[in-house]
């Protein structure tokens, strides 16, 4: 499946592009997991990317820094980070970006 439509199948997606040689991924790992654990009814995913496998995408998405961490609503960049980042802060972004108030609703409220 493209990229652009796994980042659609939800109303939100945590996509971590990653590397398995790079210390501070191999130290998020098990926060992430946590973060995909905690998803429940959210009408949310965790996508993960390694950048030796995909370095097209990477490239497309700017990836310059490892870990990078972004949140999709809609399969809009809604959020963005890099580094470690706390379980709390990736799943908060996430979970916010999850409501499933239509995009072009958004500002009606």
């Amino acid at each position: 499946m493209e990229y652009s439509q796994q980042i659609k199948q939800t109303v939100a997606a945590l996509v971590e592009f990653y590397s398995q040689d790079n210390a501070n991924c191999e130290a998020m790992a098990p926060v992430v997991q946590r973060v995909r654990e905690r998803i429940g009814d959210l009408s949310a995913q965790v996508i993960t990317i390694d950048v030796n496998a995909d370095p097209r995408l990477a490239d497309r998405e700017k990836i310059e820094t490892l870990p990078t961490f972004i949140v999709y609503r809609y399969g809009r960049a809604h959020w963005r980070a890099t580094g470690i980042v706390s379980e709390d802060d990736l799943f908060d972004h996430l979970a916010a970006s999850a409501d499933p108030t239509p995009a072009n609703e958004l500002g009606k409220r």
